[in-house]
């Protein structure tokens, strides 16, 4: 049980941190993300169908520091180790990290090289970062603001946060030109909308609506999903209309967490799932076709997160998954395709 006590004494020490700190829509938040949404399975139900396999490319580690290609991490006695806080990802499959503690966010290819990087304002907490379809970028102050940046690195716009429409705050995710920030309920909660290519502040209209559970796939679909701890979860899928048309369930043994990550251009959607095994945390990504069938099980070997991160895992619209892994001894970039 040993990985198992070391996974839940760093939640812990992030609880603790928040209660030292007081930031906690930054540690807090992002620790009741992990919480719900890290620990791991391997299915024990359906078989994958044939040609539906991922390679996995180890794109490249990162060093930790300060440097032109690294990210900033720091050690505190007494406190919890801080880190990168988030990652995304563009359509050309390039790498946006939140270096949370160099305040910047640090841009690489698809292919491990370095592009550039984005220098945030003094005193910002970059807690999560999205790309839209157009490659603009944004980046979410933990402190209550939202920034837009356009492809150069150049400020575009930046908004007012209301934070106290969640307890708890999970990751950010673009749908349809809306910003969202996923609550722990699974309540997409509207932070702020594209209007001709700028980033506005949410309409009173928009505010005054009552949070529909489920979180928006690209598709304008939402998933809501449900856990037995230990026993099985199910996905329910609601139409734009508010109608729930499928339910489904999942059965692993040793569930501990699921999560929706996405849904691709061809209809498919994917889960983050974590199961226990043998006393260790098992994370994996299960693959479901649009009419519910299991396609496969893709499991993420690397899990060794030494600090927090809102995001495990990203999908793009062409099912491509891909992983910044803040270790203990560096950070480092995967991507998995579909083989063809």
């Amino acid at each position: 049980m040993l990985e198992v006590r070391q996974h839940w004494q760093r939640v812990f020490n992030h609880l603790t941190q928040s209660v030292k700190t007081g930031t906690k829509w930054q540690i807090a938040g992002g620790v009741m993300a992990l919480l719900i949404c890290t620990i791991v399975p391997a299915l024990l139900f359906g078989q994958a169908i044939a040609g539906e396999k991922y390679k996995k490319e180890v794109v490249k580690d990162i060093l930790y520091g300060q440097g032109k290609e690294s990210v900033g991490k720091l050690s505190v006695e007494d406190l919890p180790r801080r880190g990168p806080e988030s990652f995304s990802n563009d359509t050309e499959g390039n790498f946006y990290i939140s270096d949370t503690v160099n305040r910047r966010i640090q841009i690489f290819s698809s292919d491990g090289a370095h592009l550039y990087e984005i220098p945030l304002q003094e005193g910002m907490v970059a807690s999560d970062v999205a790309v839209d379809k157009l490659g603009r970028i944004y980046v979410y102050d933990a402190q209550g603001k939202l920034y837009q940046y356009d492809k150069e690195g150049n400020l575009l716009s930046s908004i007012n946060v209301d934070t106290g429409r969640w307890q708890i705050r999970m990751d950010m995710h673009i749908a349809d030109d809306r910003i969202y920030i996923t609550s722990v309920e699974q309540e997409d909660v509207l932070i702020g909308r594209i209007v001709n290519g700028l980033l506005v502040t949410p309409t009173a209209d928009d505010l005054s609506k009552p949070l529909p559970k489920g979180v928006y796939g690209f598709s304008g679909k939402r998933y809501f999903v449900h856990l037995t701890r230990w026993e099985k979860g199910n996905v329910e899928i609601i139409d734009a209309s508010g109608v729930t048309f499928r339910t489904i369930d999942i059965p692993i043994k040793g569930l501990v967490s699921i999560k929706f990550l996405q849904d691709d251009k061809n209809g498919n959607f994917y889960l983050q799932t974590e199961r226990t095994e043998n006393d260790k945390v098992i994370l994996e990504v299960q693959k479901f076709a649009a009419d519910g069938s299991h396609l496969t099980t893709l499991g993420i070997p690397d899990t060794d997160y030494d600090t927090w991160s809102v995001r495990l895992l990203s999908i793009d619209e062409n099912g491509n998954i891909y992983q910044f892994l803040p270790s203990k001894e560096k950070g480092r970039l995967n991507t998995f395709r579909q083989e063809q």
